[in-house]
């Protein structure tokens, strides 16, 4: 039987690209290893870029549970937590709610108002606690940082490969399918027609697909 104290990560999480992967393994692998619940916590949305998503939430969901985590907690956008100074989001929040007792985190990792509380912050007062942090370098790949502006930078670019790479795996989307006049059809080359969540980023341009 698992104890109730945690080891948690937290972002938004926006593709859950290569970087994220690594956060959420270490979580769960450390978790696992002491006998402890893992925790993801989540954004429902980036607070920035929120209509350029590189996955939706319910995609996010999934990718993230592939990775088996005991537990998903979502934090809406807005949300009244993500107003609360650092040490109160701390202590409330992650120490009250979640017991938590080692935070993995990227070195980029902010949290609380205005993002006011940072990786320093944590090394600082963390330990005070008796709360270990793990700090876990930017992954780059071809001398990229492997990030989820720079994956949407791709996309914009029609780069999908290259933002593949980054994401390790291929970029997808979903939609609900419509008729429009046939005139792909009627030209030898029938056409699917996909209405699309509008936050979700599309790049431009002529690409091979399979479909689902």
């Amino acid at each position: 039987m698992k104890n109730n104290s945690s080891i948690l990560t937290i972002g938004s999480f926006d593709g859950v690209h290569k970087g994220h992967q690594s956060l959420i393994k270490e979580t769960v692998r450390k978790a696992k290893e002491k006998n402890a619940q893992s925790i993801i916590v989540t954004l429902e949305r980036p607070m920035k870029n929120p209509h350029s998503l590189l996955t939706l939430l319910d995609e996010k969901i999934l990718r993230i549970e592939a990775f088996l985590p005991d537990q998903i907690i979502i934090i809406p956008v807005p949300s009244e937590i993500l107003t609360l100074a650092p040490s109160d989001f701390f202590n409330n929040f992650l120490i009250g709610k979640l017991n938590v007792a080692e935070i993995i985190c990227g070195t980029d990792f902010a949290f609380g108002k205005n993002k006011q509380g940072n990786v320093s912050w944590l090394k600082k007062n963390a330990p005070k606690l008796g709360i270990k942090i793990t700090v876990i370098e930017t992954l780059t790949l071809a001398a990229q940082k492997i990030s989820s502006s720079n994956i949407r930078a791709l996309l914009s670019l029609g780069e999908v490969e290259k933002a593949n790479k980054l994401l390790g795996y291929n970029f997808d989307f979903s939609g609900i399918p419509f008729r429009e006049k046939g005139l792909g059809k009627k030209l030898g080359f029938p056409t699917v027609n996909l209405k699309v969540d509008p936050s979700k980023l599309l790049p431009h341009g002529v690409f091979i697909s399979l479909i689902k």
